[in-house]
């Protein structure tokens, strides 16, 4: 599991990010799957990642779509949109950051944390096939010891 420290920068929620694709476009699975808390561990096997990202975002595999995997963030075409990811300045719930280049979110609960404990989210977009895509993965923030833990909430088309 890595954690981040209780209260990360944004720097280093996207390094998080910046390593999550990276193990993931190197068909290294079970490496990322390690990043995670252990609770999301039992839920989400690196098989089950695979395989979700692999059909883009379905189970079964959707044939006509054909299938997926994650390539390389810093080289991905197409211009990602990251507008959408911005919090509303007038929100009164969370605050948060969006990486300037890259589809990745850091979001930060006011009011403390949520029902699971979540003291926030992030939200990252993955590059597919060469290509930024609108299937993403939103984590959960957990207090963990001195850190904070990502937990895995789930892998969709946003």
């Amino acid at each position: 599991m890595l954690l981040l420290s209780r209260r990360p920068p944004a720097d280093e929620v996207f390094a998080f990010c910046e390593q999550w694709l990276t193990h993931l476009s190197g068909g290294r699975y079970r490496e990322a799957h390690g990043m995670l808390l252990p609770h999301s561990q039992r839920r989400w096997t690196p098989e089950l990642i695979e395989q979700v990202i692999s059909n883009y975002g379905t189970l079964p595999p959707d044939g006509r779509r054909g299938t997926f995997r994650v390539t390389a963030f810093d080289t991905a075409g197409g211009a990602p949109d990251v507008k959408r990811l911005r919090v509303d300045p007038g929100d009164d719930t969370c605050s948060g950051e969006v990486h300037p280049r890259y589809p990745f979110a850091v979001y930060q609960f006011l009011h403390g944390p949520s029902r699971r404990g979540s003291v926030g989210r992030v939200h990252l977009d993955y590059p597919l096939n060469g290509r930024w895509s609108d299937l993403s993965t939103t984590f959960d923030m957990i207090p963990c010891g001195d850190g904070l833990g990502l937990g895995l909430i789930g892998i969709e088309v946003m």
